[in-house]
Parts: structure tokens; C-alpha cells; sequence
């Protein structure tokens, strides 16, 4: 089903904006009986947990793009306020798991080698949440 601009009516997308679902959490571990293509897997196991902003980025624009002719355009949203929201809960879960015998590592990866906006590492940086203008 599409919406009359030919876009497709997704509930599981527009819930998140609803319930301020805004942390999309993705785990990842080995399924016992199957194989795995990573190398060392079946005998170190994977233990790794994705977290995944789910309301900004481009579905901030969801319903609001604007297409021609010659070309579409989207505009990308990211506010210091739902990123420092995302690394709290980032944070708190790494802390769960680390007191649950896990790792608890966390890691940050952003595109910020080739979108300015994906600079999360000023966001997260005390010295660039009092200096840095977002």
C-alpha cells in the first residue's frame, strides 16, 4: 500500500516517532547448529549488540521530500539532543552488560569523513558540547 506521493505506508517506521522509539537496538549472536562465515566464531563467539538512531537521519524528512523532473531530494536530520539521548543509552547499556560478565566495550562509528553533519564525535567530546555549535 502507498500513500498518495507513491511512498510506502510503513506503521513499523512512523511507530518510532509515536513511542519516541528512538534507539533501534540490534544484537547479534551465533545461531548453535549454524555455520558461520567469520573465521574463529564457532570458537570465540559473538557477542556484539548495535545500536541504531531510528528517528532522525533521513527519516526526520519522512513524507517531506521533494521531487522533479531532474532530481529527489531528502534532508538529513541530526540534533545534539536525540544523539546525546542515543550515547546515554549506549552507555547505560555497556554498563548492564560489563556488570552481566560481558565486555562492555562501546564504540563509536560515524561517516564524518564524508558527511559533515555525521560529526557525532563533536557531540560526544565534553569540550565540544560546551564550544560547538550544532
Amino acid at each position: 500500500m502507498r500513500y498518495p506521493d507513491n511512498t510506502e505506508i510503513m506503521p513499523q517506521v512512523e511507530l518510532r516517532f509515536i513511542f519516541d522509539l528512538y534507539a533501534g537496538v540490534r544484537p547479534a549472536r551465533l545461531i548453535p547448529g549454524v555455520p558461520s562465515p567469520i573465521v574463529g566464531a564457532a570458537e570465540h563467539g559473538i557477542d556484539f549488540v548495535l545500536i541504531r538512531e531510528s528517528t532522525e537521519g533521513l527519516f526526520a524528512s519522512m513524507g517531506k521530500g521533494v521531487t522533479t523532473h531532474d532530481e529527489a531530494r531528502e534532508t538529513l536530520v541530526v540534533t545534539r539532543k536525540t544523539t546525546e539521548r542515543l550515547f546515554d543509552f549506549s552507555l547505560h547499556l555497556a554498563e548492564r552488560r560489563k556488570a552481566r560478565g560481558k565486555p562492555g566495550r562501546l564504540t563509536l562509528v560515524d561517516k564524518a569523513n564524508v558527511f559533515k553533519a555525521f560529526n557525532c564525535s563533536a557531540i560526544y567530546s565534553p569540550s565540544a558540547k560546551q564550544n560547538t555549535p550544532m
